[in-house]
């Protein structure tokens, strides 16, 4: 048994403890919230639900086999001997017991592999605006959706799916080298088998940044592999290869908006990820501007006011919309 569903069956063990003592509003929250993570949690639960209640038939009354009354009539040689006799009968159910919990476990994990990452498995995730979801997979893989974000998951024994219509997700994927983890953004291909790196769908541009690990990404006739610390940005019918500190790539997860290099319309238009602004730019020359920074997600005004001094443009607010026109 692995190590992952070692410390799963040894929280649900804590959760079933806990419930006999009674949970408290935060527990029962906490409790409730794990149970419907994945269903590895739950098939864990039940498991252990059952072992307990194993245990629960081998209580001091069942296990005593004559009454405390006929006890002490018997000679004190015999009640010795039956006093033996019930500890024996203790311990060899309680072993039984356990026997039972083992055996439960290693019939889940050799008879059943991968029982709960090799399930089918289809989901569709959304996040609206501003909002950030943190998912745990049945494959014991995390993903973080980053506001305004469509994410579809279709797993099934052979491959992992996903399709990212917009938006942007965080991946650290549990490592499978039978099932490799393919992430799908519009003409781009991303294929992994276990690492950590975010994918940012714009209409525009892909935007594929590894966080640790290896990921190989595939856009038509092109194809090229980031290591850690490493950027790819997706343009069109072109890969251009970047580096980046590893660090930054789930900076936006701390509300921390990271920009290299980036078209100042690729800038706003994450930056509407979080506010419900339109943004209008009266030429395509002030779009194209590059822009490069550490942004606070929930700043825009801020970031708006500080255009003009960083670059050659004109910014303004005007009834809740952005405006930004080239400086005359």
């Amino acid at each position: 048994m692995n190590r992952q569903t070692l410390a799963i069956q040894a929280q649900a063990n804590k959760y079933i403890e806990l419930e006999k003592l009674g949970f408290n509003a935060d527990q029962r929250a906490e409790f409730k919230d794990w149970l419907n993570a994945c269903e590895a949690h739950q098939t864990a639960y039940q498991e252990s639900k059952h072992v307990d209640a194993l245990l629960a038939q081998f209580n001091e009354s069942e296990l005593t086999t004559e009454s405390t009354a006929t006890t002490l009539l018997k000679p004190q040689s015999e009640h010795i001997r039956t006093t033996e006799r019930t500890v024996w009968l203790k311990n060899y159910r309680a072993i039984a017991a356990c026997c039972a919990l083992f055996m439960i476990s290693v019939l889940s994990y050799h008879f059943v592999p991968n029982m709960f990452s090799q399930q089918p498995f289809v989901a569709e995730y959304q996040s609206t605006r501003g909002e950030l979801l943190e998912y745990t997979l049945p494959d014991n893989s995390h993903i973080t959706l980053d506001a305004k974000t469509q994410l579809s998951l279709a797993f099934n024994d052979k491959q992992r799916l996903s399709q990212l219509t917009s938006g942007r997700v965080l991946f650290d994927v549990e490592s499978d080298k039978a099932r490799p983890f393919v992430v799908n953004a519009g003409n781009t291909k991303i294929t992994v088998l276990g690492t950590r790196f975010s994918v940012d769908k714009k209409a525009n541009q892909v935007r594929v940044a590894v966080a640790h690990g290896k990921v190989a990404v595939q856009m038509n006739e092109h194809n090229v592999v980031l290591n850690q610390g490493e950027v790819a940005l997706i343009n069109g019918n072109s890969i251009k290869r970047d580096a980046m500190a590893h660090a930054n790539v789930g900076a936006w997860q701390q509300g921390r908006l990271v920009f290299n290099n980036e078209p100042l319309l690729n800038a706003l238009h994450t930056f509407k990820r979080y506010h419900n602004r339109d943004v209008i730019f009266t030429d395509a020359h002030a779009e194209q501007l590059r822009l490069s920074g550490v942004f606070s997600a929930s700043e825009l005004d801020g970031f708006v006011n500080m255009l003009p001094h960083a670059l050659a443009v004109e910014a303004k607010i005007i009834n809740n919309q952005i405006v930004i026109s080239s400086k005359k």
